[in-house]
């Protein structure tokens, strides 16, 4: 039981730490983290970084999250605007805001 806990854990390993972020843009208003590996383990990741960007974990929003295409320039395009027929490498990106989240907008 003891070898078999071992190896389970030697597994899995790897996945989490294969996980990290690339930080797009950055600025005092908010930024765009591209997500690598891991989705789960890198939007963890990406949590820590906007709260530190940010001044805190309820002091970030994100505002839009999704697959993008990225040309041969570095340039994205979100697949939602050019359509299911694209062709190259794909990665998910989160923007964010800095700034507490309207909390009138969850009352309402």
């Amino acid at each position: 039981m003891k070898i078999g806990g071992v190896i389970v854990l030697a597994v899995c390993l790897p996945c989490a730490c294969g996980a990290s972020i690339r930080v797009v843009t950055a600025s005092p208003q908010g930024g765009e983290i591209a997500l690598i590996g891991s989705r789960d383990s890198a939007m963890e990741k990406a949590r820590a970084e906007m709260a530190q960007k940010c001044g805190g974990a309820t002091s970030y929003e994100v505002v839009e999250e999704g697959e993008v295409v990225i040309a041969a320039d570095g340039a994205a395009t979100s697949t939602f605007e050019v359509g299911h027929d694209t062709k190259g490498a794909r990665e998910w990106r989160v923007k964010y805001t800095c700034g507490a989240p309207d909390a009138s907008a969850a009352t309402d």
